[in-house]
């Protein structure tokens, strides 16, 4: 992927705003108009790994077991397979 890897965090810019830092370099990644927005975008490197996890466990796990299962396993199963899906539009733009 040709995003900056994670971590990152967010730093205050004395106002209003606040930046997106990457952990590892000090660079600017981005910067939130909105303060309270500044940490969740910061998180965005860690909730990709975590998604790109359950993906993995997704894939192996509900091809072998979609058949038998509860009406909540599937509601969880519909909800992973929307989640990967905006993960892949994610991954496909952040490589294009």
């Amino acid at each position: 992927m040709k995003h900056t890897p994670g971590p990152w965090h967010e730093s205050s810019t004395g106002n209003h705003q606040g930046l997106i830092v990457s952990e590892n370099t000090g660079d600017n990644i981005a910067v939130s108009y909105d303060k309270v927005n500044a940490q969740l975008i910061a998180a965005a490197p860690d909730l990709l790994r975590s998604c790109m996890r359950v993906k993995e466990l997704h894939s192996g796990y509900w091809l072998s077991h979609s058949m038998n299962t509860t009406k909540e396993i599937k509601d969880i199963a519909i909800l992973i397979n929307e989640a990967t899906a905006i993960l892949e539009r994610a991954i496909y733009e952040a490589t294009e």
